[in-house]
């Protein structure tokens, strides 16, 4: 099975509503903050970490329908620093790539907040997909022992049905199955915010967390990728 060109994704975003799409790409984000939070930067990128926080807060608002104005504020400014300005003059590689990217989707993300349409949609989780594929990727070409290869093996080793045929690593896989599920909650929930402070919503927030933290943990015992 192709994982850029995913049926069942595509049919799961179009029945979503505007708004139930913005969760599922907020979630999607989340899989990949603690990375964009927890590695150094470089200075000359001129992001204010202070506006990072402020998109994360804005978009845990925006998850429970509170969003107003702040998370579209925050992204802009990141917009306006030197990364973005002055793109052709750096050129970020490996774990920076990463930060880079996930601060651009989120600069995407405002900027098709409104219409918010199935493609606009599909093209942020696939580049979550994308990500984390390349995690995959880098552990493989890692000369380092990682901590939890084992259990990442294990992981794969119990994955079946369509998961599997994807084909992937351990973070491929495993962001394509928090992704069904946390696709499965929205269309099953009520717009309302009812369900994001309890159940189902609550742990699928966690998991998008916790997943981000493995990616950190794994990203800083293999610094050499």
């Amino acid at each position: 099975m192709n994982w850029y060109k995913d049926e069942h994704l595509a049919r799961e975003v179009a029945s979503m509503t505007p708004t139930q799409r913005r969760k599922a790409a907020i979630l999607a984000l989340w899989r990949l903050q603690a990375p964009l939070m927890g590695l150094a930067m470089p200075q000359e990128w001129g992001i204010d970490r202070q506006v990072l926080e402020a998109v994360e807060r804005a978009s845990e608002s925006a998850l429970k329908n509170a969003e107003d104005g702040s998370l579209r504020a925050a992204a802009e400014e990141i917009s306006r620093a030197s990364i973005f300005a002055d793109e052709g003059d750096l050129y970020p590689e490996g774990n920076q790539e990463l930060q880079l990217e996930v601060m651009a989707s989120w600069i995407h993300l405002c900027e098709v907040w409104e219409e918010m349409r199935p493609e606009a949609t599909k093209s942020i989780l696939m580049k979550v997909r994308q990500l984390t594929i390349g995690e995959d990727a880098g552990v493989q070409q890692s000369l380092s022992v990682i901590a939890g290869e084992v259990e990442r093996q294990t992981y794969l080793e119990g994955v079946d049905g369509t998961l599997a045929e994807y084909g992937l690593g351990y973070f491929g896989t495993r962001n394509i199955e928090i992704e069904r599920r946390c696709n499965n909650v929205i269309l099953r929930s009520s717009d309302g915010l009812e369900l994001w402070e309890i159940g189902p919503g609550r742990e699928v927030r966690q998991l998008c967390y916790e997943f981000g933290s493995e990616i950190l943990s794994v990203l800083k015992d293999g610094s050499s990728f």
